[in-house]
């Protein structure tokens, strides 16, 4: 049923796109659930925490309107690279649906932020391969994951992916890893002049955190252990799935999947270096809607697309409206 419906590229089905998370959401909007400040929270986020505290309706009402916009946002990249092989509206549904699967992803969290500026900048990433002049492009990209993690510390990680799509690319430049840099530390240069003008570099500093390799705690109920890890075997499948459709496309496709393909690897691999495996784990989600979109299109047996998305749809529903996550 979902993937028959938004497999399609009709333009009302937007609207049906917003109310289908609306109705995820809905218990959010209700009962609204307040973010809390972890290790993992950046500058910024500490800096508007107070305020999102203070207007939990508001704050929950505005995290739905940027989780939709990053879902159309993630739609037009999927479709603008070409990275799967039909014009469709199943990557939005799929990263709608796995950024509401649990009820501590409903609300206005630190990484749903810093998803935005990743999603510019791995849209400026798969840019590159078609300009002769790239380094406006990385020293943006680098802006842009430096403001991402002044709300979630652990995306100036994605520095690290950079580096890798150049080498994926076959930039050999020092000087493109320097420029990327540059970027990086620029925004960090403002704030911290701003706050040494103004008196007041001494509280600015003690709220930063720089991101530290950690040994993560996996406090959660059973039914999530279970849950999460059937779930990312799906994803799993799905990835390899996309992986092996590099026959069919040509040169310019197969960068831009092993684009995608590095981001979810090095998200794999940094699940290793957070203390909150659950935080972090909407990080991979970016990546695995597209993988799981085109699984769907192109899996032989529609009706076991249609399963999986359901049992997916059901899992979100059991977990906001029977058993809520209570790691």
């Amino acid at each position: 049923m979902f993937v028959k419906i938004f497999r399609k590229n009709y333009h009302f089905l937007l609207i049906l796109l917003f109310v289908y998370g609306v109705l995820l959401w809905l218990k959010a909007f209700i009962y609204p659930a307040l973010p809390d400040v972890s290790v993992t929270a950046g500058w910024l986020y500490k800096w508007i925490h107070p305020t999102l505290l203070e207007y939990p309706y508001l704050s929950t009402i505005t995290a739905y309107g940027l989780l939709f916009l990053q879902a159309v946002l993630l739609n037009n990249l999927v479709t603008k690279h070409a990275l799967s092989e039909k014009v469709t509206y199943l990557p939005a549904f799929m990263y709608i649906t796995l950024m509401s699967l649990w009820p501590s992803y409903t609300m206005m969290h630190k990484l749903l932020i810093a998803h935005f500026f990743i999603l510019l900048a791995v849209d400026k990433l798969l840019n590159i391969y078609s300009l002769e002049n790239i380094r406006k492009h990385i020293f943006d990209i680098g802006i842009l994951l430096s403001v991402a993690s002044l709300f979630y510390v652990y995306a100036a990680y994605y520095i690290l992916f950079v580096w890798i799509s150049l080498l994926l690319y076959k930039t050999y430049s020092i000087r493109l890893w320097l420029i990327s840099i540059a970027g990086f530390i620029l925004p960090y240069i403002f704030i911290v002049f701003y706050f040494f003008w103004t008196d007041n570099l001494t509280p600015f500093l003690e709220l930063v955190h720089l991101p530290a390799l950690q040994q993560f705690d996996l406090n959660w109920g059973k039914f999530s252990v279970w849950a999460a890890i059937m779930l990312q075997i799906v994803l799993l499948i799905s990835a390899v799935k996309y992986k092996l459709l590099d026959k069919e496309r040509n040169v310019m496709l197969r960068k831009y999947a092993s684009i995608l393909m590095g981001f979810y690897s090095f998200t794999i691999i940094s699940l290793m270096w957070v203390s909150d495996l659950f935080v972090h784990m909407p990080a991979l989600f970016i990546p695995t809607a597209v993988f799981f979109s085109t699984f769907l299109l192109n899996v032989k047996k529609k009706w076991v697309g249609e399963l999986l998305v359901l049992a997916i749809v059901i899992l979100a529903l059991i977990n906001h409206f029977l058993m809520p996550f209570s790691g």
